[in-house]
């Protein structure tokens, strides 16, 4: 045992944000002398906050998560109601009547190189109205009602998934005690500082016990009790860019057929939100205030739900942005500590299961060494840009003529969004690394979706006869509704795989 390691990690908060860091850190350091325990009151509500589209929606990174849990695909969506996610369907977004779809995977393999949107841009300078999405399997499938899981690492789409929150956090917990994680029931009230660099000692419950730890893991949600109450980190205000900044949300009874994907439903002043799950559709108007109040919201929430509802609309406040740093001293911040951007790409776990995967990579020992709180914050950071970016691109193209949309024609850019916006107009190219959360298709998607047409092609593939990618396109778009076809549909494939009477259990 490393005489400098840490024996003592305290995460003060339950929830999604709470239980899945404890799980993957019991899942890497336990069995062995670290002791993990979760803080967390049964009375304070946070694990029932009304965010299943926030936390129930998954990008691919989730099956990779629980993959390193050791959680099997078809057991977790049964034990969480769960179902599939091959992307978002959007609706209304650029203008009434326009639709598109973000699909996760590509549009086929590269040829010499080059991506398919390259020879798309060729069938479209040539006259060819089909929409890119006709070359996605994902939307394929999608729009066809149809999944199965992909087999082989040359698959054309990946997956996420739409599942009860509340229902996978009971999972987390049980799974986390087992292995080994102590939880307590209190609310935290107050914390000690020690130190010159005032590092957090213990903190102290509203029952006056104490708890002393070595690190802490702040995952108390929008108010950051440990990393802003008690550290006083500061917060960097996205709204300038994602001006939505409230949401009415509301579960509502399943209706109509399983899609394997969500809906984004653009409105007057923001956006609304499906996402179905096995036992009832999870709804959500997110919305600013400054172009629309709340009863409006929740009527406007409660004229699309299609299902009727299964509780009142509740209402959530938020401010898209993040701490200025995610680890501070010895206190790291999860969840909505860390920051918030809105739901629009499921993008709220996927930067919880990527900074916890991130913070097992760089764990600290009891040296505190500053290079590693710098670097992760660092490394996040630079994840946040980029989805803050992904998101402002749905915005900024509309042509709605509210005043919102108006709005957010007429905004200021990110610098980051300029340069990605400046590259793809002439080069048709969107460049990421690896590690992004949006690759170029997933670029490709938004920008072609919302009309960001580039002013050329390849060089290369500008020299191919026409005639030939034109054969070359339709025999892959034919190939991708013929694959999409063989599929079974979602509800087929779900009530066969992933149900508690159908799934197999493995851990």
């Amino acid at each position: 045992m490393d005489e400098g390691a840490l024996r003592s990690l305290v995460i003060v908060g339950g929830g999604m944000a709470g239980w899945t860091a404890a799980s993957m850190i019991a899942r890497k350091f336990r069995p062995g002398p670290l002791r993990i325990t979760v803080i967390e009151s049964e009375d304070d509500g946070r694990a029932d906050l009304p965010a299943n589209l926030l936390d129930g929606s998954a990008t691919p990174l989730m099956r990779k998560f629980n993959a390193a849990l050791g959680i099997e695909e078809n057991r977790f969506l049964a034990q969480s109601s769960g179902t599939f996610r091959l992307g978002t369907e959007f609706r209304d977004w650029r203008e009434a009547g326009n639709v598109h779809f973000h699909g996760y995977g590509d549009y086929g393999e590269a040829i010499d190189g080059i991506a398919p949107h390259h020879f798309w841009l060729r069938l479209r300078a040539g006259g060819d109205t089909a929409p890119i999405d006709d070359w996605s399997l994902a939307y394929a499938a999608a729009s066809r009602g149809r999944f199965a899981v992909p087999a082989g690492d040359g698959a054309r789409f990946r997956h996420g998934y739409h599942f009860d929150a509340a229902q996978h956090v009971r999972f987390l917990r049980a799974y986390a005690e087992r292995c080994g994680v102590e939880r307590i029931d209190g609310g935290v009230v107050d914390a000690a500082l020690e130190g010159a660099e005032g590092h957090i000692a213990a903190v102290t419950l509203a029952d006056g016990r104490v708890v002393d730890g070595e690190f802490f893991i702040d995952c108390t949600g929008f108010e950051g009790l440990l990393i802003e109450q008690v550290l006083q980190t500061g917060y960097e205000d996205w709204s300038h860019w994602l001006p939505c900044d409230s949401a009415v949300l509301a579960p509502g009874k399943r209706s109509g057929a399983l899609p394997p994907h969500a809906v984004s439903l653009a409105r007057e002043a923001g956006w609304l939100g499906q996402a179905a799950l096995q036992h009832r559709d999870d709804w959500g108007y997110f919305y600013s205030s400054r172009f629309s109040d709340d009863d409006r919201a929740r009527e406007e929430l409660l004229a699309a739900m299609t299902g009727e509802p299964l509780a009142p609309p509740r209402l959530l406040r938020f401010t898209s942005g993040h701490r200025r740093k995610f680890w501070n001293r010895n206190c790291l911040a999860l969840g909505q500590a860390a920051g918030f951007m809105e739901p629009l790409a499921a993008t709220a776990l996927h930067l919880l299961q990527s900074m916890v995967l991130r913070f097992v990579e760089f764990f600290p020992d009891v040296d505190f060494a500053p290079a590693i709180a710098a670097e992760f914050n660092r490394l996040t950071l630079g994840e946040y840009e980029r989805i803050r970016d992904f998101l402002t691109l749905h915005y900024f193209p509309s042509r709605r003529p509210e005043p919102l949309w108006h709005y957010c024609r007429n905004m200021d850019l990110p610098d980051t969004l300029v340069h990605r916006l400046e590259v793809w107009k002439a080069a048709a190219r969107v460049t990421t690394e690896a590690q992004e959360c949006f690759q170029e298709a997933d670029w490709v998607a938004i920008l072609l979706g919302n009309g960001i047409v580039p002013r050329r092609v390849d060089p290369i593939a500008a020299r191919i006869d026409p005639g030939k990618v034109a054969m070359g396109m339709k025999a892959r778009r034919d190939a991708v509704v013929r694959t999409a076809h063989a599929m079974p549909t979602h509800a087929h494939y779900v009530e066969r795989n992933c149900t508690p009477e159908t799934s197999v259990a493995r851990t």
